[in-house]
Parts: C-alpha cells; structure tokens; sequence
C-alpha cells in the first residue's frame, strides 16, 4: 500500500521529479495513518481524498485548501513529543491486538517540507497535484 503525491507538467501529466514528489509507502505508512484525521477534514472540504488505494488531483482552485491541511499538520506535529507511536491497524490472529509504530518529528519536518514545498511550486507555476495510490 502506497501513495505517490505528484506535480504536474503543464496541469496534465504528473512528473516524478525528486524535489516534487511525495510517496507514502511501507516506509512510511505510519506517518500517512497519523495524518489520516486530517486528509479527511481535507477530503469534506475538497471531496477529494488522499488515500492508499485511490487517485485524486488537486486543481489550482484546491491548492490554498491543502496547503492549510499541510499548515494544521505542522502544528499537530509540533504539540507531539520527539518520537511516539501511532496506531496503524489491528492483527485478528493469532491475538487480537492494537499495530503501532514509532514515529518521529524529524519524520514529519521531512515529509510535510517537502509537501509545502510541492503546494508552494504548484501555486507559483499554475500546476496541479495528482495523488496516486496503489
């Protein structure tokens, strides 16, 4: 399960180019769960998802939405201690308990900069940002 988050070239074709893209992967995944609540919020806003397993695009005019989203997860992370666990799932078998993972500020300072980063590039170019999942 994965997520690619992508500028475009041109508001059409997505560009993987290192500097603006965005991937939440088994690597990563844990961080994508923490910030789950908040692409939600996203999604009522937008009614578009960023999600594990579906496409979306955010257009010029939904640009200013997720930066806030972007903007709110900063401060959620920054009230978090250095390194937590966040919960990302259940095992049914063979006991039933709670899946969570560590995770740090460092993570996020990286991932949510590097977001900022694409939002900013796509205002100031009049470029889109596909969401890919698998």
């Amino acid at each position: 399960m994965a997520v690619d988050l992508v500028v475009t070239s041109n508001k059409d074709v997505p560009e993987y180019r290192r500097e603006y893209s965005l991937r939440f992967d088994d690597d990563g995944y844990y961080y994508y769960w923490f910030l789950y609540p908040l692409f939600e919020e996203l999604c009522e806003q937008t009614d578009k998802m960023i999600d594990l397993y579906g496409d979306t695009r955010f257009e010029t005019e939904y640009l200013s939405i997720l930066k806030n989203t972007v903007e709110k997860a900063h401060t959620l992370v920054e009230q978090q201690p250095s390194k937590w666990m966040v919960h990302t799932g259940m095992q049914i078998r063979p006991v039933k308990k709670k899946i969570q993972k560590w995770v740090t500020k460092e993570g996020f300072h990286s991932r949510l900069g590097q977001l900022t980063k694409m939002v900013d590039y796509a205002l100031m170019n009049d470029e889109h940002i596909v969401c890919l999942g698998d």
